[in-house]
C-alpha cells in the first residue's frame, strides 16, 4: 500500500480504523508488551490517531473512533473523553466561518439503521461529538467501517459512508467515494469497483 501511495501527486492523510490496531483481540496472540500493540504501529508509521490540518481554506478534523477494551480483548466505537477535550480546544481556536470536514472510521450515523429498524442510528456519544460542531460550519462527515455506501444530507451537512472494496462486499456497496470541492461547491460521487 505504501509503495502505491507514493505514486500519488496529491497529499495523503489517513484516518485510523479498527484494522490498524495491533494485538487487541485474544486471537492475535500479541499482548500489550509488544511495542507495536494497540495504536502504536499506526502512529509510528503514519500519524497521530487524531489530528487536524488545513487545506485550501478548509479545516479537516481526523478523529479516532476506536476505543480499545484491553480487559475484554476487543474494541468498541466512540470518541474518548481526552479526545473530546482536545476537540473543544481545537474548535475554540477555529474561525466559525471556516468550512469543516470531519473524518472518522467508525460511523457517527449508522448506515445500517436505514434498512434495519433494530440498528442504533447514532454510535456511542455521536450526538455529543456532533454538538461540539453546532456553532461551526461543518459541511461533510466522512465515515466507514460498515462497508455500506450512504450519502445523507441533513441540515446542510453531508454524512457519507464510503462503501468498501473488501472481498465479500455486496455489489451495490463495492466501491469508494470521491469528493471534489471547487469554489465552495461540494460534488460527491460513488465510484463502483468492478470485480474480476
Amino acid at each position: 500500500m505504501d509503495s502505491q501511495l507514493k505514486k500519488l501527486k496529491m497529499p495523503v492523510f489517513f484516518t485510523m480504523g479498527n484494522h490498524e490496531t495491533v494485538g487487541i483481540t485474544a486471537e492475535s496472540g500479541i499482548d500489550n508488551s509488544n511495542p507495536m500493540w494497540g495504536k502504536n504501529m499506526y502512529e509510528k508509521r503514519y500519524n497521530e490517531s487524531y489530528y487536524t490540518f488545513d487545506y485550501s481554506g478548509w479545516k479537516f478534523f481526523i478523529l479516532d473512533g476506536i476505543r480499545i477494551r484491553e480487559k475484554e480483548k476487543d474494541y468498541t466505537s466512540g470518541v474518548d473523553p481526552e479526545q473530546i477535550g482536545w476537540l473543544k480546544s481545537e474548535l475554540s481556536s477555529t474561525d466559525k466561518n471556516t468550512p469543516i470536514v470531519l473524518s472518522i472510521h467508525t460511523p457517527l450515523i449508522n448506515p445500517n439503521a436505514i434498512s434495519d429498524s433494530n440498528a442504533d442510528v447514532l454510535s456511542e456519544n455521536a450526538g455529543s461529538v456532533l454538538d461540539l460542531f453546532s456553532q461551526h460550519d461543518l459541511r461533510i462527515v466522512l465515515q466507514g467501517h460498515n462497508h455500506t455506501y450512504m450519502n445523507l444530507f441533513i441540515n446542510g451537512i453531508y454524512y457519507i459512508s464510503g462503501g468498501s472494496s473488501a472481498y465479500g462486499t455486496s455489489p451495490e456497496n463495492h466501491g469508494f467515494v470521491l469528493v471534489k470541492i471547487r469554489k465552495g461547491v461540494e460534488r460527491i460521487t460513488f465510484i463502483p469497483v468492478q470485480k474480476n
